[in-house]
């Protein structure tokens, strides 16, 4: 009796936070109270979820160096009261979500998880786009100025309760995610014909966001039928693969252009000729642009790292208030092109060391993943593949209040089922 009441508290937290980060706090940061004062809840809730098994070194060494990274460059920067904030707000999303996963993995199994990822990110999909229509209707200013069927004859991009009309949107996170759960249903169940309508529906609504993020997720996603469908090389080498994508993405994401060597150039206009979302003739006349300025940032990032490689600058520092401008200046007054969107903004605040410990413990994560049947091993590859290529691409982990901490949360959970002992009981 007891197992199952917890069963129902934790099933119950994940589901509220999963729900809180997609939809409940779009309405509670834009109206009631900065999104930074989400780390309150998690505070108060740490003691419903706290165990002292996620420290466990020689079983959980990754993750346990990610949190010492934490507490080392915390201590400092103990006289610098921004980044203390900004590293305590860090280390207890950690703790909490770290936490709830460890619950989560260890009372539910395989069948049982992905279940309740299904079910939640369907229902998340259907009230996120009733409440972006009715947000539109009535032209609320925290939300975009357009329905979402425009996107079918205009250049709008599809998004799911998203300020503005450019940028990152839920749409990007929860579409890949509800297309991988799709070509999962359609290989594993019976209900074929129906997995198929969806994986095409969902596939289409992934090329309306107009994200290259998230075509490309498409793309890797939809390669992972060939694993699938027992094709040997898919099957015996695709988390290698999803892996290798996932270093190239970090690597290509990073580097400014002009430093790209001739392999690593090659592959990029490979990459960029397989865009959808731009022209011949804007590829070849402002190629730097497929990053979305994140290349104009990144050079800026790169100055800070090689000055302040060990414990970088900060937090509160002007770069990540303003974002840079056009000419890599900060942008206290005029329009900026890029602000927060590079994972490099970790190893600029921190520093190297910092930004490979996190790097270490996702990227030895899809290496766990051979206990687990096949399928349920490709959709659990797939899974960290949307998780690592977006946390690169929107600057993740950078604060665990927002959508990092759903990232970090489903990460997490990836990572304990790995580890533990009764997969599917």
């Amino acid at each position: 009796m007891k197992k199952v009441e917890e069963r129902d508290k934790y099933k119950k937290i994940f589901t509220y936070f999963l729900f809180f980060n997609f939809i409940v706090s779009v309405f509670v940061n834009n109206y009631f109270f900065p999104q930074r004062f989400n780390t309150v809840i998690f505070l108060m809730l740490i003691p419903l979820v706290f165990t002292y098994d996620i420290l466990i070194l020689r079983r959980y060494l990754y993750l346990v160096i990610y949190i010492l990274m934490n507490l080392m460059v915390l201590l400092f920067y103990i006289t610098d009261l921004p980044s203390v904030i900004n590293l305590l707000s860090l280390i207890i999303g950690i703790i909490f979500f770290a936490c709830l996963a460890y619950r989560i993995s260890s009372h539910f199994n395989i069948n049982e998880i992905i279940d309740i990822f299904e079910k939640n990110f369907i229902l998340i999909f259907i009230v996120s786009i009733v409440l972006t229509t009715f947000l539109t209707l009535i032209n609320s200013p925290f939300n975009l100025q357009y329905f979402l069927w425009e996107t079918l004859f205009s250049e709008a991009r599809l998004q799911f309760l998203s300020t503005g009309t450019i940028g990152h949107t839920s749409a990007n996170f929860i579409l890949p995610v509800l297309f991988s759960l799709a070509q999962y249903n359609l290989f594993t169940k019976e209900k074929k014909l129906l997995s198929f309508i969806l994986l095409i529906f969902f596939g289409f609504l992934c090329i309306l966001t107009k994200s290259r993020t998230t075509f490309f997720l498409l793309l890797i996603i939809s390669l992972s039928s060939f694993a699938y469908s027992n094709i040997i090389l898919f099957k015996k080498y695709f988390h290698i693969f999803i892996i290798s994508i996932g270093l190239l993405f970090l690597s290509l994401s990073l580097k400014p252009i002009y430093v790209l060597r001739d392999y690593e150039s090659k592959i990029f206009n490979f990459v960029q000729n397989i865009d959808i979302y731009r022209s011949e003739e804007m590829k070849l006349a402002n190629p730097e642009r497929f990053f979305a300025a994140r290349d104009i940032l990144n050079q800026r990032l790169f100055t800070e790292i090689k000055e302040n490689p060990f414990f970088g600058i900060g937090h509160g520092r002007d770069l990540f208030l303003y974002g840079v401008d056009k000419q890599q200046n900060i942008a206290l007054s005029l329009p900026k092109v890029a602000g927060g969107e590079s994972v490099l903004i970790i190893a600029a605040k921190y520093g190297v060391l910092y930004f490979f410990a996190l790097i270490l413990f996702m990227v030895s994560i899809p290496f766990l993943f051979k206990k687990f049947k096949q399928s349920d091993r490709i959709l659990f590859q797939n899974l960290w593949s949307i998780i690592f290529i977006h946390s690169l691409t929107t600057g993740g982990f950078a604060s665990m209040y927002g959508m990092s901490g759903n990232y970090f949360l489903i990460l997490c959970i990836l990572y304990f089922k790995a580890k533990s002992k009764n997969l599917y009981s």
